[in-house]
This record gives structure tokens, sequence and C-alpha cells, in this order.
């Protein structure tokens, strides 16, 4: 029986809106362009993004980040006294917030894929209020353990080209150069 098939405002049934998650209760269509890896078992898709505390990490072994938030840890290095050590929480530069040309929509994450073949993890975001789809997509090198990687694309389908401001999340410090930068994405021909 499906989640939506046991759905019901009543209290007597004992499952409504409060009670229900999500992703039981409507079910979103998965993307064409991660259907395959999907129906295969190899990617797992979530719209809307689920909880920040359902964040998966992105990693190498060597290092690692939870994308969306601003901070990585790198194997060895640690803070505190002995006693009250634990790992240090170094500025993550792949963390990125993005922003579209138009003010009065915002952009918002609209679905999430951690692609378990590739070891990477997706943000699609909706820029502008839906005119543009841009895919952010972070992923650990497995053979240069140093290189964390965030590269940004429009999703399949999505008109171009695309303005937008990104944020990094890693530093809150504009002097560093690269906490904000404007870009722009086109369509490939």
């Amino acid at each position: 029986m499906r989640g939506r098939d046991i759905y019901s405002e009543d209290p007597a049934v004992g499952f409504g809106a409060a009670d229900t998650d999500l992703w039981v209760a409507a079910p979103p269509p998965v993307p064409p362009e991660w259907a395959a890896g999907a129906a295969a078992g190899s990617l797992l898709y979530a719209a809307p993004e689920p909880n920040a505390c359902y964040w998966p990490e992105v990693g190498n072994g060597y290092l690692a980040t939870v994308p969306g938030w601003g901070s990585m840890h790198v194997g060895g290095l640690f803070n505190g006294a002995c006693g009250s050590t634990h790992k240090a929480r170094l500025p993550s530069p792949v963390a990125l917030a993005l922003a579209g040309a138009n003010a009065s929509a915002p952009a918002t994450v609209v679905a999430a894929a951690l692609d378990l073949a590739a070891a990477a993890h997706t943000r699609r975001w909706s820029l502008d209020g839906g005119t543009a789809l841009v895919d952010v997509r972070v992923w650990a090198s497995r053979t240069r353990k140093h290189v964390l990687v965030a590269d940004l694309s429009l999703a399949p389908g999505s008109p171009g080209p695309a303005t937008f401001n990104i944020t990094s999340l890693g530093s809150s410090r504009p002097s560093d150069g690269w906490a904000r930068v404007t870009a722009a994405l086109a369509a490939s021909p």
C-alpha cells in the first residue's frame, strides 16, 4: 500500500498532514535524466530536498563535506587540548548558495540526488521563478585526495543563458575575493 493510499485528514485514521512524510504522501516524479539511475538503485532522489539532518556527506577518505554546509573536515586535523580534541572544521570551498538575477523571485533548491555510482551529490536550484534550473554537483576526487569539486551546469531542458550570483557559505569575509561572484551559463548547442 502506498502512502497516498492511506493518507487521510481524518484524525480517527491517525495519518494527517503533520504525521505524513512528504515522500510517502506524494512521491515526486524523477527527472528524466536521473530516472535510469533511480530505477537501477544507484541514484537516490528527493524533491523537495530533505531536512538538513538527512543530507549525505561527500568525501574520499581524506576530506569530506556535507554539500550546502559551510565547513569540511580533513583527515588528521584536530582542534582542542588534550582530552577535548575534535575534528577541525575548515571553511568548505564547495558550499555554495545561488541567487537569481531577479531579486523578487528567490533561488530555491527544488531537488537533490545522491549518485552512488559516481560518488557525487547534486542539488538542483530553481532561479528566477523557475525560468532556469542549475545543477550544483559536488564530488571528491578518488585519485587526488586533496581535490573537492563543485561543478555547475544548466539542467537538461533548461533554457539558457542563466545569470546568477554564487555565494560561498564557507567564508563570510568579502575580503576573501571568492565569497560572492556572478556567473552566467549557456545551454550547449
